[in-house]
């Protein structure tokens, strides 16, 4: 994939056109902007180009936040060091709520920002453990209680009970997401906690048949390889695999709909750029069972679909093709 920073303005101006139908108006050709000064976006320069709204800015940076942490994620990222940050963001969060839930009825602004940081954190953790490898050849389902930690904690942060219960209540569920999270890094082996996603060009003979799960932040993941899908095709897309771009259309950023629209342009023959955490020829096994007693206690499968009913602001909806 050509890094962002060496795109032209037309390419710019094309990933802009894709991001949501209420910035249509906008006439992004007319900006001549590169890829090196789109990842420089700020709100003043978006003022400076008439996008004066502030849920318009809003879109365009999400986006540019986006394409942002493709690149240096595939640099930083793996599975130690997103625990590592699941695990900084649970400390964080607790410091911050210790005797601060008592004489008011919402929560400090501090803390539902820490929160909401926190769970930003896991849901990411969540994404990297809902691939392939990890949900098909190791055993990581324990882990996947993270996101009904995550529905627990928004709800008793609104509960309304007396604070000392309340705080309680909250740290104990910080200290069952640390032991998760301690669990993570201790019992997996070096070769899954070290290894980072790559990215990999696929070809596919016709989309139908595969099912895309869609989140929030428009981040689009395989959930599902249908048989319509040739058998070649099949072994190449994973579930959990990302699409980052279709047809030499970066769709980081983009909603669900814009997505299918560019992979049935031409249906016949389709390029994807995957993002993928690479599967060993001989994968190490990690058991549930190790990593839920380590954490201190029985542990179910939650669906990553819980973290949709933590927050408002950070439901996930799901959609297919």
């Amino acid at each position: 994939m050509e890094p962002v920073e060496t795109w032209t303005p037309g390419k710019v101006a094309a990933w802009l056109r894709g991001l949501d139908d209420c910035l249509q108006d906008y006439c992004f050709e007319d900006w001549e902007l590169p890829g090196k000064y789109l990842l420089q976006l700020c709100p003043r320069s978006l003022e400076a180009l008439a996008v004066r709204p502030l849920g318009h800015q809003e879109l365009i940076l999400e986006g540019v936040e986006q394409l942002r942490a493709l690149s240096s994620g595939l640099q930083t990222e793996n599975l130690r060091s997103l625990t590592e940050r699941l695990l900084e963001g649970t400390r964080v969060f607790q410091s911050s709520v210790r005797g601060r839930l008592g004489g008011c009825a919402e929560p400090p602004a501090d803390v539902l920002s820490a929160a909401v940081e926190l769970v930003r954190e896991a849901r990411t953790l969540l994404f990297w453990l809902n691939r392939y490898l990890f949900t098909h050849l190791n055993d990581f389902s324990a882990c996947q209680e993270i996101g009904e930690l995550c529905r627990k904690l928004g709800l008793a942060l609104q509960e309304d009970s007396p604070a000392a219960e309340r705080e309680s209540q909250v740290l104990r569920i910080c200290s069952h997401m640390t032991g998760i999270c301690h669990s993570i890094l201790s019992c997996s082996p070096q070769e899954l906690l070290e290894q980072r996603a790559v990215l990999e060009h696929v070809q596919l003979e016709d989309p139908l048949g595969l099912e895309i799960h869609t989140t929030s932040n428009c981040l689009h993941f395989v959930s599902q390889v249908g048989t319509q899908v040739s058998p070649n095709s099949r072994l190449q897309i994973l579930p959990g695999d990302e699409i980052v771009q279709v047809n030499e259309q970066v769709v980081v950023g983009w909603p669900h709909k814009n997505v299918v629209r560019e992979l049935f342009r031409e249906p016949a023959k389709v390029s994807l750029v995957l993002k993928k955490v690479p599967v060993p020829e001989t994968p190490p096994q990690v058991t549930g069972s190790a990593l839920g007693a380590s954490s201190g206690g029985a542990m179910g499968s939650s669906h990553l679909s819980l973290l949709s009913s933590h927050l408002p602001s950070l439901s996930s909806p799901q959609d297919h093709i």
